[in-house]
């Protein structure tokens, strides 16, 4: 896990400049690809738990700093192919129903890149987070 914080210039529509203080928070999420294309069942069957787990983690951290907004990933749906379904329960269990997390972020985004035609990532998390 690795915390930075930057401070970037920002000089978007005058020449006035002035600093935005930006936390990232880097977690690597487990490339299920990889471990279900060597075949050991019992690497296989951690995969739900350490995700699990790792997902928590990122966001105790962010909370421990007070980090009150948040821009999350798809966390290795994509290449890595993880399943969207589960990465969103994960996320959803955390911050919608973990006591500890429930309701401690302002605003939460999820930045999601889905070329696919079914929209086969994206589709999970607004099924779990937008219902309507």
């Amino acid at each position: 896990m690795r915390v930075d914080s930057l401070q970037l210039t920002v000089d978007r529509y005058s020449s006035s400049f002035f600093l935005l203080p930006l936390s990232i928070l880097t977690v690597p999420e487990v490339n299920s690809g990889a471990v279900r294309e060597k075949g050991k069942q019992s690497e296989i069957d951690r995969i739900e738990n350490i995700m699990f787990d790792r997902t928590e983690k990122l966001l105790s951290v962010a909370a421990i700093h007070s980090y009150k907004v948040l821009i999350l990933g798809a966390w290795g749906c994509g290449v890595f192919k993880n399943n969207p379904e589960d990465v969103a329960r994960y996320f959803y269990h955390h911050l919608v129903e973990n006591p500890q997390l429930k309701g401690f972020f302002e605003r939460i985004a999820f930045a999601i890149l889905d070329n696919s035609k079914n929209r086969a990532i994206i589709k999970p998390f607004q099924a779990i987070f937008d219902p309507s």
